[in-house]
């Protein structure tokens, strides 16, 4: 959760600049240009995501950790298969419990340029709450296929660079090289995803009566590249995001889970994780 939240709040303006740069059809649309005219207005998705990130890191790494320790042998390092199983199954997890409405909410508000309460209330008394699910199935795509890239890439990248030595000794820049690769990546290969799953969530998302439905609408009428739109945004904020997470969670866990074996053993000093 720590993890999830340094690392929204930190890159925020990319994300806002992707979802602005795929809801709009304008061809002389400027992100800039928009940014000026709104000021702080760009903050108005903001809180929602503070609330869905952490939850979304607590529920991924959580799932992951439990698939890998269920798929590995003790005493072994998770080979590339079980990395890719486990990201698959905390992508979908993800996406099912958290990723879905949050990020429906946090389009609605930056598409309608509203704070969150004002943005909540109309939403609700427009579509109800089942209309927060709107986008789920391009988001499971998303989501699924995204984090068994990324945990794929990621695990492979730290067993090549750093192999069998001890994870407490890991300095982190090894992790955030990893996060790193992994969010490019992961980015350019599940972008389409992305942009039919914002498409789904904006206040035009009636147009749409499915996933193919929109897909076959914006390749139609906006071209094949409209399904890369806001890739650049989105590698603003995946690159250095990827690696904030990757290296933030390594060592909030590391350290997390040493003060819990230093208050088992009774204030004894640790030795090392187990």
């Amino acid at each position: 959760m720590m993890a999830g939240a340094l690392e929204i709040s930190t890159l925020w303006p990319m994300e806002w600049a992707k979802v602005t740069q795929q809801l709009n059809k304008d061809p002389k649309f400027s992100v800039m240009g928009e940014a000026r005219r709104l000021g702080f207005g760009i903050y108005n998705g903001l809180p929602a995501m503070l609330v869905g990130v952490p939850l979304q890191g607590a529920v991924r790494f959580s799932s992951l950790d439990a698939v890998k320790a269920m798929l590995t042998e003790p005493g072994k390092s998770p080979g590339a298969v079980t990395n890719l199983c486990a990201g698959l199954l905390a992508g979908t997890l993800e996406a099912m419990l958290v990723v879905a409405p949050v990020e429906t909410v946090k389009t609605r508000l930056v598409d309608s340029n509203k704070s969150l309460l004002r943005g909540m209330v109309d939403f609700v008394r427009a579509e109800g709450l089942s209309g927060i699910y709107r986008g789920l199935v391009p988001t499971i795509c998303k989501s699924a296929s995204n984090q068994a890239i990324r945990f794929g890439v990621f695990g492979e990248y730290k067993r090549r660079m750093w192999g069998a030595r001890p994870r407490d000794q890991m300095p982190p820049s090894i992790a955030l090289g990893g996060g790193m690769t992994a969010g490019v990546i992961g980015s350019i290969i599940t972008m389409p995803f992305d942009v039919i799953k914002t498409k789904m969530q904006g206040l035009e998302a009636q147009r749409y009566s499915g996933t193919l439905d929109c897909i076959a609408k914006v390749v139609r009428n906006e071209g094949l590249i409209a399904l890369y739109k806001g890739l650049g945004a989105r590698l603003g904020r995946a690159v250095p995001g990827q690696g904030i997470i990757f290296a933030s969670y390594e060592y909030f866990s590391l350290h997390i889970t040493r003060g819990l074996h230093w208050a088992v053993a009774g204030g004894a000093t640790p030795r090392g994780l187990m």
